[in-house]
């Protein structure tokens, strides 16, 4: 849904939204902060970030882990 910047050294699993559709969009919080429960809970994936990832921009594909939704 939006550009994400190039990844660190560490692999990251970023919150995010999930729209259906084909292809469905993820579109990751703006903050990802690890105290920021709020956006842990209205989390539909995680978008998974490799070490050293280059930037991504809108539209190219991506990895993820569908979370439950209650």
């Amino acid at each position: 849904g939006e550009p994400l910047k190039p990844n660190d050294h560490r692999q990251d699993y970023l919150r995010a939204t999930l729209q259906p559709g084909d292809p469905p969009v993820v579109t990751a919080f703006e903050v990802q902060d690890s105290s920021m429960l709020s956006t842990l809970a209205a989390a539909q994936c995680l978008i998974i970030r490799p070490p050293l990832a280059a930037a991504a921009n809108k539209g190219d594909l991506c990895r993820i882990i569908r979370l439950a939704v209650r």
